[in-house]
């Protein structure tokens, strides 16, 4: 019944034309009510053109005539995208988005997930993630949005950030940011808004003792992934190998370590070290990985560097009391889905060749902000996919859907980025609706799990169900 609803939900795909405008006169995009182009229809229009690849004005422009069934020149699209207020109504329509879409995310998880984030409710007053990407953009807007400096001169660059809280669904931030703010430089920004009781998941990009000291300071915890090379010692001192001590608990059959621990030197913090053993064949594709990595340098990795591969080690200020590891382990799975959404935005669905082209600096933004929020619609049509092939764990059941026995069943998240803008076109374009979408979602995920020698292309029956 669940996913039955988020997917009739999801039909409608953005907001409301009226919200729309509203969102428009705040930003100063539209001051007075437009006579032919209306903030919804220009939204539309560049999401559609995304979807067919066509990301410029001429394909604006198409896109815009095929939906509202006029023809409007692409000069006409070129004034409202370069309008000064352009970026931050395409901003607040994907902070619409966010918080309409967001809040379903979590509702189509596995039992296990689902009951750590009850346990979460209990215990913290937020789980906060946050991640970021840089997207490289025309070397002719160096000037307005700088980025990396080199021999040949200064390229251009825009930052992509989304922080939410996973238990409500709510957006902090999701602003495009200047590209020299890295990660470390950037790991205070979200501390202002951390208040008391929050738990703050991050990625080892955000890794940094003053950041752990202040988060404590406030009465919030974080859990983090921890760095290769980072010093860990004992509360009272001495040194610890961290190596030694995960060999020491796979020679006893043991899948979890869970020990109090002091980390860094000049200002060490202490908390407990969490890790937990990872799937045999995620394990062997993260050695295929490292071992590629280290061959295009020329070097052979050390076996350390390969035990490290089975296991994954996070680093928290929250004590056993509050929370146990196995909770600690599925609570940093939240995580991924933002990781998932970059990746799919560069990897899946083409950001970087939009933000190639060459245009002005408010038009880039917009067509950015447009991608974000495809990469948010993607995300839960992934979801909602992962669901329909796991049927026990969507209702509560159990985790273990319909394949072998002990075997989750999953949907490629990046295939699924690749080949649902096609969906996604049909269903901005006004069909398909109701049964038939969520139909179609359900084949496309069952699809999407069988076994690649004996089907077609996830592409090809995309098409061939719009047909």
């Amino acid at each position: 019944m669940q996913i039955a609803k988020t997917v009739r939900s999801l039909a409608s795909l953005l907001p409301h034309p009226k919200t729309l405008m509203v969102l428009a006169r705040k930003s100063l995009f539209v001051m007075r009510t437009p006579r032919k182009i209306g903030p919804h229809q220009i939204l539309r229009s560049v999401l559609m053109a995304a979807c067919e690849g066509n990301s410029h004005f001429r394909g604006i422009a198409q896109a815009f005539s095929s939906l509202a069934g006029e023809k409007v020149s692409r000069q006409a699209v070129f004034e409202r995208l370069s309008h000064e207020a352009a970026p931050s109504f395409f901003a607040s329509a994907l902070r619409e988005v966010l918080d309409g879409q967001a809040r379903r995310l979590g509702a189509l998880a596995g039992s296990r997930f689902a009951s750590a984030l009850e346990r979460a409710r209990g215990v913290f007053g937020r789980l906060l993630i946050e991640d970021g990407s840089v997207v490289p953009l025309h070397r002719s807007l160096a000037e307005k949005l700088p980025g990396s400096v080199n021999q040949h001169g200064c390229a251009a660059a825009l930052r992509l950030r989304w922080a939410l809280d996973f238990l409500s669904g709510k957006t902090l931030d999701a602003e495009l940011h200047p590209w020299r703010e890295n990660d470390l430089s950037t790991c205070f920004d979200l501390l202002g808004l951390v208040r008391e009781g929050d738990l703050l998941v991050r990625d080892m990009g955000y890794f940094c003792l003053e950041a752990f000291h202040e988060i404590a300071r406030r009465g919030a915890w974080f859990l983090t992934r921890l760095p290769e090379g980072t010093v860990i010692g004992e509360p009272a001192g001495g040194d610890l190998d961290l190596v030694r001590i995960l060999r020491a608990a796979r020679r006893g059959g043991g899948a979890t370590v869970d020990r109090v621990v002091r980390v860094g030197r000049a200002t060490p913090v202490e908390g407990r070290l969490v890790a937990f053993k990872i799937d045999a064949p995620k394990a062997a594709q993260r050695r295929r990985k490292l071992r590629r990595t280290l061959r295009g340098r020329g070097l052979l990795p050390r076996q350390r560097d390969l035990d490290l591969c089975d296991w994954v080690v996070v680093f928290t200020n929250v004590g056993a009391d509050r929370l146990d590891a196995e909770s600690l382990a599925q609570l940093y799975r939240a995580r991924w889905m933002v990781e998932i959404f970059f990746k799919g935005l560069k990897s899946g669905q083409g950001l970087e060749a939009t933000s190639a082209r060459r245009t002005n600096e408010n038009t880039v933004q917009c067509l950015v902000y447009a991608r974000m929020i495809l990469g948010v619609i993607s995300l839960n049509l992934w979801r909602i996919m992962t669901a329909l092939v796991n049927p026990e764990s969507a209702r509560g059941d159990g985790e273990r859907g319909a394949g072998r026995p002990g075997e989750m069943r999953t949907v490629g998240p990046l295939k699924v980025f690749e080949s649902l803008p096609a969906l996604l076109l049909a269903a901005f374009r006004g069909g398909p609706g109701g049964r038939r979408f969520a139909e179609e979602i359900a084949r496309l995920a069952h699809h999407a799990t069988a076994e690649k020698r004996n089907r077609p292309s996830l592409d090809q029956l995309v098409f061939a169900l719009l047909a």
